[in-house]
C-alpha cells in the first residue's frame, strides 16, 4: 500500500469533463458571433412555408419483422431471468384428511 491514494476513474473523468467544458466556455464566451448574410435568412425564410415531403419508414414488413424481433427478446429475456433465479421448484406434499403424509401413487401414510 502506498502512502497517497490514487483518485477512482469516474472521479478523475468527471474532473477531466469539467476542465474541457470550462475551457470551450472561456473560447466561446472571447470569440465574436458571427451572424448569417442577408441572403441566406431569406432562403431560410422561403423554405419555412414549404412542407417537407412525407417519407415511408419501412412498411407493413419492417413492422412485422419488428413485432417479430420484440416476441423473441421478450422470450430471451425471461430465458435469462430464469438462468439467473433458476427454474420454479414447486414441492407438493400430498397429505390426507388427518393430515399425516402419504404416497401420491398409494395413497398409504408415509413413515
Amino acid at each position: 500500500f502506498g502512502s497517497r491514494l490514487r483518485p477512482r476513474p469516474v472521479v478523475t473523468m468527471l474532473r477531466r469533463t469539467q476542465r474541457l467544458l470550462a475551457g470551450a466556455r472561456i473560447r466561446k464566451a472571447n470569440q465574436p458571433v458571427a451572424q448569417q448574410p442577408p441572403a441566406a435568412h431569406a432562403q431560410q425564410q422561403q423554405h419555412a412555408g414549404q412542407q417537407q415531403p412525407h417519407v415511408e419508414s419501412g412498411g407493413i414488413g419492417r413492422q412485422i419483422a419488428l413485432i417479430a424481433a420484440s416476441i423473441v427478446g421478450t422470450y430471451i429475456a425471461f430465458a435469462m431471468v430464469s438462468v439467473v433465479f433458476g427454474r420454479r421448484q414447486v414441492q407438493l406434499v400430498h397429505k390426507d384428511q388427518y393430515g399425516r403424509e402419504v404416497d401420491p401413487r398409494t395413497g398409504k401414510p408415509i413413515g
